[in-house]
């Protein structure tokens, strides 16, 4: 079901386009370091908070009768139209993200387009410092849990060079502030950060070309506006932050929408250029409909034994039990060394959740909607005879 959604989303993108300049660059001057000490103290606070969001996918015509079909019991699957490309979405997701203003997160999914109990549709994700556990479904059986010890920015630039994916650039992809934060982080540990430079009216830029990040802040605020990742393999994913809300949350705003671009034969300049995402790079759009501070008064929502009966422990392949308890864990399949490691591979699936998702092969893809289809089409089924 998780790379069913992948190859949905990705079915925004048909064929390949170069992405072209946005906007005018000059330099000014002024202290870059500055800058992002800005975008650091703008995403500090340590405010509790919740952002409620949800998600479109394209209504291609390979799903759109499945999906218009799922409309018909799920009101919440509306259709959405999407005014910079024209491309006509339908509301598959909805859910929220919790945190504590401190590192904790708690991000609920639900999947719309599934029958069952609400519970069994919404699946959980819980970020921590230094880990993430991940829940298929309110009370479900089973979830994982991976720990990672934490790293500096130094021994993360290390891993990076051998072509793995660090804790840190996976939870920068998990919401807004994350995403704010790492690049704060980063940025002003890195040795060969350049500019600022005004990229519009009203932001400037500062970036490190040899980490591959960039980053543009609104001058008044420090909230990041738009930024470039690109990931341990050379693959460039461009961030844009659009809207904000009203209330002070880090104290940055939260932005009411974020859409996300894989950026083909991207390279990084000096003075940046941020490309134009194009519709055939689109891979994600994200609707934040509300973000307020709220009081945390228990860390139950940021403990997996709310949601699940126990996890698996991927790194010491162990069942943690909800007492504390923990015993070996069944043995797995050997995975391919051709296959990157499941501990090491970026999201591939809305709920992780403002990330990007990886756009599958075309074969690929059409045997994975095929396979979505026969899923939404039994679900459609089964919502219908409990009703009748």
């Amino acid at each position: 079901m998780r790379h069913a959604a992948a190859a949905l989303l990705a079915g925004v993108a048909a064929g390949s386009m170069n992405p072209s300049c946005n906007g005018s660059v000059s330099r000014y001057d002024g202290d870059p370091r500055a800058l992002v000490t800005r975008l650091r103290d703008a995403h500090a606070g340590a405010a509790g908070y919740e952002i409620e969001f949800r998600i479109p996918i394209a209504n291609t015509a390979e799903v759109a009768p499945l999906l218009d079909a799922a409309a018909q019991v799920r009101p919440e699957m509306v259709l959405w139209m999407d005014p910079l490309s024209g491309i006509t979405f339908r509301i598959a997701y909805s859910g929220s993200i919790v945190g504590d203003g401190l590192g904790l997160a708690c991000v609920r999914t639900r999947t719309l387009f599934l029958g069952g109990p609400e519970s069994i549709a919404t699946s959980v994700e819980i970020w921590q410092d230094a880990g993430r556990i991940s829940i298929p479904g309110i009370g479900a059986n089973s979830g994982t849990l991976d720990l990672f010890a934490p790293l500096t920015v130094e021994q993360e630039a290390a891993l990076r060079a051998r072509g793995r994916v660090s804790f840190e650039s996976m939870r920068a992809q998990s919401e807004y502030v994350a995403l704010a934060r790492y690049a704060a982080r980063v940025l002003s540990a890195v040795s060969d950060l350049a500019g600022p430079w005004s990229t519009s009216e009203r932001d400037d830029s500062v970036c490190s070309p040899g980490w591959g990040l960039l980053a543009e802040t609104d001058r008044a605020t420090g909230e990041l506006t738009r930024a470039i990742l690109t990931d341990e393999l050379g693959v460039a994913t461009l961030y844009e932050f659009r809207g904000r809300h009203d209330q002070p949350l880090y104290p940055a705003r939260h932005p009411r929408e974020v859409r996300m671009y894989e950026l083909r034969d991207f390279s990084h300049t000096v003075p940046p250029v941020f490309p134009a995402g194009s519709a055939a790079d689109l891979r994600r759009v994200v609707l934040f409909d509300s973000a307020r501070r709220v009081d945390i008064d228990s860390d139950d929502q940021f403990q997996w034994q709310t949601f699940a009966g126990q996890v698996v422990d991927r790194r010491a392949d162990e069942i943690v039990y909800k007492d504390g308890t923990r015993a070996p864990a069944p043995k797995r399949p050997i995975v391919s060394s051709a296959v990157r490691s499941e501990l090491i591979t970026l999201p591939p699936t809305p709920g992780e959740r403002v990330g990007v998702a990886s756009a599958p092969r075309a074969a690929r893809s059409t045997l994975i909607i095929a396979g979505c289809s026969l899923v939404l089409l039994s679900a459609v089924v089964w919502v219908r005879r409990k009703l009748q």
